[in-house]
């Protein structure tokens, strides 16, 4: 179905750049417009392309973070300038929107605002402009866990598979790594990663 539908794109962005009426507009509005017909439809086809089902990495990540929830701040991130609970509660509840929206851009555009707004706290609270990977990480890990999604697998393969190929060459495509990359962190976590948890209290992973 991916390989198909990307097909039919590529052959519906061409389509549409031979009509009289685009020469009015600009390469990047063409772009715009095609994405848009794209994230239509994909939006029609959502009951059939999007899993009916939670899968079982899905229920497993969804289970470590439940257990997991208990965790602090301080059990994670060193750095006790940057805290800042009450705009991390608005990443995690932006995080927790992705099953309400039905196209990988505007799935992923709910990731990024959650990221974004994450950030700028960060950035706010410890007086840094320009943010690495080692600033931003733990906190991204803390939110996530936090907003124990509960298909983050499933909604992680749909972006990858029907997000535009125009858009995956955009902050988006850099934001589906970075989402992967999170994911795997949390899967493989282990109790002396975090700080002042026991083996006891961090549990085991079920089997599913």
């Amino acid at each position: 179905m991916p390989d198909v539908l990307k097909k039919f794109f590529r052959n519906l962005k061409n389509a549409v750049k031979k009509q009289e009426i685009i020469k009015r507009f600009t390469i990047d509005e063409v772009d715009s417009i095609s994405v848009e017909l794209e994230n239509y439809i994909l939006f029609k086809l959502y009951d059939k392309i999007y899993p009916t089902k939670s899968s079982k990495e899905d229920i497993k990540f969804y289970k470590k973070c439940c257990r997991l929830n208990f965790i602090k701040p301080e059990n994670l991130i060193t750095d006790r300038n940057i805290y800042n609970e009450k705009l991390w509660k608005i990443s995690i509840d932006y995080i927790n929107e992705i099953n309400n929206k039905y196209t990988p851009q505007d799935k992923l555009k709910t990731i990024l605002k959650a990221f974004n707004i994450l950030q700028n706290s960060i950035s706010f609270s410890s007086g840094k402009k320009e943010l690495g990977v080692d600033d931003t990480i733990k906190p991204l890990i803390y939110v996530l866990i936090k907003s124990k999604p509960t298909n983050i697998y499933s909604n992680y393969y749909f972006c990858q598979l029907f997000l535009s190929e125009s858009l995956g060459k955009t902050q988006y495509g850099i934001l589906l790594t970075q989402i992967f990359m999170i994911i795997r962190i949390i899967k493989d976590m282990k109790y002396n990663e975090l700080m002042g948890v026991t083996e006891e209290e961090f549990g085991k992973d079920e089997d599913i």
